[in-house]
């Protein structure tokens, strides 16, 4: 299909059409300046491989199944629903030429403002096998939403659940089990529920019904049950949401320093996962523009996708030097991933989380070289290294059976390299040099990889 040229404040929104057999459609061209009415789609890609054809403008066009089945249920969802048809709505999939990285990099700016814009974002729970069993479950205690209505306790349909107790540990399960749809492990799918004006809607189709339900009311669910979610996805999103919107209503998440609020962000969505490195950065843009209204002073670097990934992450570490005057993300470039195309001192973005410590590394601010490729710190002589392994660079794999045969060979180079010299120097049992070495990970998991029982190490199973 070919696409016209987007100009000034110009996108494009999608309307289905009404009827049965092959879903159609047609995109229309409105200036997102003029304030169109439309709805947001939030969803997970999923498989490129395993398309479905629709029909946009009247010509064939591919999509993935979880998007075909988003417009199929948006197509036949009847008229009394909360998202009332026909009604237009942003897709990224189609409203953005893919195939043209010049659009993509002046539409991708613009992302954020179309989700905040939106009447509504609707967040498309897609088919998701560990699901299947849960679904109805998952529907009572989640989509059973009534608009009007305050969150009240769930009817789990578990006659055997006679106690406060027991109907609290079935719904923490439940809720578990809620938040490992792909769709709460995207980069992309933060801001998209973060900065709508309105609370985003989860939508899920069981047994022929499009259940909806707010991301509030769930919220407020959780908190009647008294469910402890405390850094869960869900809960991310919920104080993200507040600082967004209500910036003074937010209890943990204060506007500090442009730097330490970037690092915010970057730590809060760690272990989010793109298909494109460049996009651990371009599918939080949005987040960074908001950031960027209240600290003017944060010259965010423009979107390409013709820069290399290490390029993009050295230009956000760079931002936090210059803004915090501090190297505390040195942390970040020590998780043993090398950032292809970057210097050695800038972090690996997906892995990097915050780390206390009770006092800086230095007194003296770190310095950039004039080529801004070395950076020069003050440090603290604390201890000597007796050995050393060699950083690895990561590499994408995408069978969960190479994953875990990866695994397996990395923790081998280790108990080589590190493990078994330090055995024949000192007199220490080895699991304690192993939970040492890497004592940031639960060392019963550690164990459990260590005999390549990999079924249950779940932190395994995150796709990068």
């Amino acid at each position: 299909m070919s696409y016209n040229s987007l100009w000034g404040t110009q996108i494009r929104l999608l309307r289905i059409k009404p009827g049965g057999g092959r879903v159609k459609c047609q995109l229309r061209t409105v200036y997102l300046s003029e304030d169109p009415r439309y709805h947001a789609l939030s969803y997970v890609w999923g498989d490129s491989k395993d398309m479905r054809l629709i029909k946009v403008n009247g010509t064939l066009f591919p999509v993935t199944v979880n998007l075909y089945e988003a417009l199929i249920a948006f197509r036949d969802m009847p008229s009394d629903n909360i998202l009332s048809p026909p009604f237009l709505i942003w897709v990224d999939a189609i409203c953005i030429n893919q195939h043209d990285e010049k659009e993509k990099n002046r539409q991708i700016p613009r992302i954020g403002h179309i989700y905040a814009a939106a009447e509504r974002v609707v967040i498309w729970l897609s088919s998701f096998s560990p699901w299947w069993s849960f679904q109805p479950a998952l529907h009572s205690a989640f989509f059973r939403h009534q608009p009007d209505t305050r969150p009240s306790w769930p009817d789990l349909g578990k006659s055997e659940f006679t106690t406060a107790e027991d109907a609290r540990g079935e719904f923490d399960y439940l809720f578990t089990i809620f938040q490992r749809h792909p769709w709460f492990t995207r980069i992309w799918t933060v801001q998209e529920a973060v900065l709508t004006k309105r609370s985003p809607i989860f939508a899920h189709d069981f047994a022929a019904f499009v259940c909806t339900a707010t991301l509030d009311w769930i919220d407020g669910l959780a908190r009647e049950m008294k469910h402890s979610d405390q850094g869960l996805p869900l809960n991310n999103l919920v104080r993200l949401r507040t600082w967004a919107q209500k910036s003074h209503l937010s209890r943990d998440l204060k506007d500090e320093d442009a730097g330490s609020m970037l690092t915010m962000l970057l730590n809060l969505t760690s272990l989010k996962t793109s298909s494109i490195l460049q996009d651990r950065i371009y599918g939080l843009y949005g987040l960074l523009q908001a950031l960027n209204t209240r600290f003017p002073e944060l010259r965010l670097p423009l979107v390409d996708y013709s820069r290399p990934s290490g390029q993009v992450f050295t230009d956000i570490t760079k931002l936090i030097i210059q803004h915090t005057g501090d190297s505390i993300f040195i942390e970040g470039a020590c998780c043993g991933h090398l950032v292809p195309e970057a210097p050695t001192w800038v972090p690996d973005f997906y892995f990097s989380s915050s780390q206390s410590r009770t006092s800086p590394f230095s007194d003296q601010p770190p310095e950039l070289s004039d080529d801004g490729k070395v950076l020069i710190v003050t440090a603290n002589i604390i201890d000597s290294c007796e050995i050393v392994a060699p950083v690895k660079a990561y590499t994408y794999i995408a069978a969960f059976e190479d994953k875990k045969m990866a695994v397996i060979e990395r923790i081998k180079e280790i108990e080589d390299m590190i493990i078994r010299p330090l055995l024949s120097r000192r007199s220490v049992d080895s699991e304690y040099l192993w939970s040492a070495v890497l004592s940031i990970i639960d060392f019963k998991t550690l164990f459990k990889v260590r005999e390549a029982e990999l079924d249950d190490a779940e932190w395994l199973s995150n796709e990068r």
